[in-house]
């Protein structure tokens, strides 16, 4: 799980700084003020979480090992799901996908990823203190 959890951080990192400078070159002139919002807010929130999967794996030998796998899961679900469809949501005009109703609704159980996955390091510890 140790592995799987440096793996994923890394990629999440290395793609956030891709679809940042993307976002920054790329869209600057194809998506308005307010949707450049939207992805900035995006490659924030997954560059924070890229490194909290980068956390849960070295605190994994520290907490409760499984809780913290689960933790990084959680992590790695809320990336997928609210970073992804906050970039799906800001370029739906230009990629033609202003139709797809769903997209609006996946922000918050990506937040709720990212708060289950934050409860659970915690719980890694309390089960397991340093």
């Amino acid at each position: 799980m140790k592995k799987f959890l440096f793996i994923s951080g890394v990629m999440a990192g290395g793609t956030a700084v891709i679809l940042g400078a993307f976002g920054a070159h790329a869209l600057k002139n194809t998506i308005g003020p307010e949707d450049m919002k939207i992805f900035e807010k995006a490659v924030h929130y997954q560059m924070y979480h890229a490194l909290a999967l980068l956390l849960s794996g070295i605190l994994s030998g520290y907490g409760h090992p499984k809780t913290t796998g689960y933790a990084g899961i959680f992590f790695l679900a809320g990336i997928l799901l609210f970073s992804g469809s906050l970039y799906l949501w800001a370029i739906r005009q230009p990629a033609g996908i202003e139709n797809i109703a769903i997209i609006k609704y996946l922000p918050p159980f990506g937040g709720f990823s990212y708060i289950a996955g934050w409860t659970l390091l915690l719980i890694s510890f309390i089960k397991k203190p340093l």
